[in-house]
């Protein structure tokens, strides 16, 4: 996981100027859209978006538990 956190501070967050904190979730989803999920991976050689859309039907949906307060 490290190497993708990586991957987020150099391709990302690195020389990225944001007018406030608010406007990270836009840039964020034009990055996710346009740059990260459309390349090449450099240890899959596959896209991560279609890489996705291959393994969604196996993911498994998880119950909706409520959250328990701590005491």
């Amino acid at each position: 996981m490290e190497s993708g956190v990586a991957y987020v501070k150099k391709n990302f967050l690195a020389g990225l100027e944001l007018p406030d904190f608010h406007a990270i979730n836009p840039a964020a989803q034009h990055w996710l859209t346009h740059i990260a999920n459309v390349r090449i991976h450099g240890e899959t050689r596959k896209k991560p978006l279609e890489m996705f859309q291959d393994e969604k039907a196996a993911l498994l949906t998880h119950p909706l538990i409520p959250m328990i307060s701590p005491l």
